[in-house]
């Protein structure tokens, strides 16, 4: 968790704050004996910013980023254990499966999930719509929202996909899924909704895009390193917990 975290607000960090980060990241010592201090003096910085830091991550205390770091750590000689009897390549897989998933989860609040969640359980229609590569896991949002019974409409042409929009009424929702959030078809799509006042959840990238601007609800997929696996993975994920928290309510 703590490394996707400090992973995916890199790019916020100021310089002293990015090689503390880095350290962490790379941190190979049982931080059962680190300190503020210690941290500090290995870095040749003040203690006051390292507190400043772990506070900026949404932590109250070192103490309590500590107990975190532990698990993470916990995790990571488990992780060791297992690579001695995991091929190379495998290792690389599993690796860039977990920095998605660990990412995803850290990007969104679980009212976010929630928020989706109910205009979807309390629409009388769902359309669900994306665009190129996207369009593979709209279908397959589809394909599980109507196992669980509920009314969707999915096409792979966009002028299909304005039909069933003009169709919605006010109880409808539109589900649009766009990694860069500047596909046309997927805006002209939410455009529409918007002119009719139906509600838009968007499966998009965390970095800003015009999609974001358009939709009631984001719920973001993974951009570190624009990594393609990692995007795809993220995505499929942020899909099945979407469906995960339907099932469990229905």
């Amino acid at each position: 968790m703590i490394k996707a975290l400090l992973k995916s607000k890199m790019s916020q960090f100021s310089k002293q704050e990015k090689n503390i980060a880095s350290y962490l990241l790379e941190l190979d010592v049982d931080p059962r004996i680190l300190t503020s201090n210690a941290l500090a003096e290995q870095l040749g910085i003040s203690q006051s910013t390292v507190i400043r830091f772990t506070q900026k991550l949404g932590y109250e205390s070192f103490r309590t980023f500590l107990v975190d770091l532990n698990k993470v750590y916990a995790d990571d000689l488990r992780t060791r254990e297992r690579d001695l009897v995991t091929s190379d390549s495998m290792k690389i897989l599993i690796s860039r499966y977990e920095d998605a998933i660990h990412e995803t989860n850290v990007l969104n609040k679980p009212e976010s999930i929630k928020q989706a969640v109910d205009l979807i359980l309390n629409a009388d229609r769902i359309v669900v719509y994306g665009a190129a590569n996207s369009s593979i896991f709209a279908e397959y949002l589809n394909n599980q929202l109507n196992k669980t019974g509920l009314f969707v409409q999915f096409s792979k042409g966009i002028h299909a996909c304005l039909v069933s929009v003009a169709q919605l009424s006010s109880k409808g929702v539109v589900v649009l899924i766009s990694q860069s959030g500047e596909t046309e078809d997927t805006l002209e799509a939410a455009t529409q909704a918007r002119s009719k006042g139906i509600p838009i959840i968007a499966l998009t990238g965390h970095h800003k895009n015009t999609l974001h601007e358009y939709s009631d609800i984001v719920l973001y997929s993974s951009d570190y390193a624009k990594n393609l696996m990692n995007i795809r993975i993220s995505q499929l994920f942020l899909v099945d917990i979407l469906i995960q928290e339907i099932t469990e309510r229905k």
